[in-house]
């Protein structure tokens, strides 16, 4: 059976029981917005007793809202049923209520996944106005962007994102 842990009582925990291993199963542009400290980052399509730091002692899952988190609890549990595993409910949005510390890195700009997100979506709105308006071959704008598009989500690899990250606003 899956425990679920409240922010509040998280950080109680925390200054009692330091050992506790608090893992993030959020993608990596969520954990570059911001993170709570000290967490170990393992994606949830990654998650398993092998890839976990140490399996001694209570294991508190997090991620953005709380509906991830179980999963990754269930999937240790499944693979493991004697682990001590917690999901914190609300995840990092709850733990900010809290009043829990967050990190976060270069908290300046725009996320590279929601850059890829604007620059896509303008291309795709100029190739349909472009194809619309001027020529019929501004539609190939559109599909190309769109083809690209479905490529990343299939393969896990994006171009425009690996662009975008040696841009001097995102270092």
């Amino acid at each position: 059976m899956i425990k679920n842990i409240s922010a509040d009582e998280l950080k109680t925990k925390l200054q009692s029981q330091p050992e506790i291993l608090v893992v993030d199963v959020r993608e990596q542009h969520e954990r570059d917005a911001e993170s709570i400290d000290g967490t170990c980052p393992i994606p949830l399509k990654e998650v398993c007793v092998a890839k976990l730091p140490k399996k001694d002692g209570p294991i508190v899952i997090h991620c953005a809202a709380g509906r991830r988190s179980l999963t990754a609890c269930e999937m240790l549990l499944n693979e493991s049923p004697n682990l001590e595993v917690y999901s914190l409910s609300g995840g990092i949005k709850a733990w900010k209520q809290a009043g829990g510390k967050v990190n976060t890195l270069g908290g300046h700009g725009i996320s590279i996944f929601r850059q890829v997100q604007i620059i896509a979506g303008s291309l795709c709105l100029l190739g349909v106005l472009g194809g619309w308006l001027i020529s019929p071959w501004f539609y190939a704008l559109a599909g190309f962007i769109g083809a690209g598009l479905a490529f990343a989500g299939v393969s896990g690899w994006c171009g425009m994102g690996l662009v975008l990250q040696k841009m001097p606003w995102n270092k």
